[in-house]
């Protein structure tokens, strides 16, 4: 999943330190299993747990990289080219995507830490980087889906449209917001106007994402009732989701559309009415 930092709490942390001598020597595996290659799981991995905002120490799941440390760059060949200090989460992210085609990375081990109980941890190679990695992402995604599940089974609450990436964005100005029924299934209302349809949250490799789909009934078509809406062409999309909690989702799709949706649940609806 490219998460662009989803915010998940109370799970176990994990501290990977790198000390840095004033003085670093090269890393150079002596084969080419010690690289980090650019379509190995383990460097998918990484980008997932350094796409977020910058930050002296970047938080996933429960994994965390205390900056600064050294990562080494070899080329095609797998041949030496460069060390690059990487300082925040910034910096890693920006290496990761703009890497040179075909080239790779590599890590000098051991990496120590700490569990969050106080006991000494050691990752010794790439095999069980990718292994820790890979535990703490699943961990991150059973969290997320159980999210997910707290937002399809929330009674009386909906979900109004605060903000867009477009500009004089009609949802954001009229009353709108979605509402989930009993029946698995998605009420959007505009104004006066109810519109039935689905979302479906599901993932693709790491990355969650939410499908939308709507109809219109004969009485709400904008081909009718030329006052009403296109909601089908603004919405029926399958929409990367950049955030999720129990109380706010954004969204993207792949025309660079963005919405945030916040949760008003009936009290709070009370209160604004009061």
């Amino acid at each position: 999943m490219n998460f662009k930092k989803i915010v998940i709490l109370g799970l176990l942390s994990v501290f990977f330190i790198g000390n840095i001598s004033c003085e670093v020597e090269p890393y150079e595996p002596t084969t080419g299993e010690d690289l980090i290659q650019q379509e190995s799981a383990l460097y998918s991995y990484l980008q997932i747990v350094t796409d977020s905002p910058d930050a002296e120490v970047l938080e996933v799941g429960c994994v965390e990289f205390i900056y600064p440390f050294i990562l080494y760059v070899y080329d095609t060949e797998a041949i030496f080219a460069r060390q690059e200090s990487i300082l925040d989460n910034q910096d890693f992210t920006t290496l990761l995507a703009n890497l040179e085609e075909d080239y790779s990375i590599g890590l000098s081990y051991p990496i120590t830490g700490f569990l969050q109980d106080g006991s000494s941890l050691e990752i010794t190679s790439n095999e069980e980087l990718e292994a820790s990695l890979q535990a703490c992402i699943e961990a991150e995604i059973e969290h997320i889906i159980g999210v997910c599940n707290g937002i399809a089974t929330a009674e009386e609450c909906v979900w109004d449209i605060t903000e867009s990436s477009l500009m004089d964005n009609p949802y954001v100005s009229l009353p709108a917001n979605f509402s989930l029924e009993d029946d698995g299934s998605v009420s959007f209302q505009v104004e006066e106007v109810i519109y039935r349809g689905t979302w479906i949250f599901y993932f693709i490799g790491n990355n969650l994402h939410m499908n939308m789909f709507f109809e219109y009934e004969e009485n709400t078509n904008p081909e009718t009732n030329p006052d009403l809406l296109p909601i089908k062409e603004d919405w029926n999309f399958d929409w990367k989701i950049n955030y999720i909690d129990t109380e706010k989702i954004e969204i993207e799709n792949h025309l660079e559309q963005a919405y945030t949706l916040e949760r008003v649940c009936e009290e709070e609806m009370d209160d604004i009415e009061n």
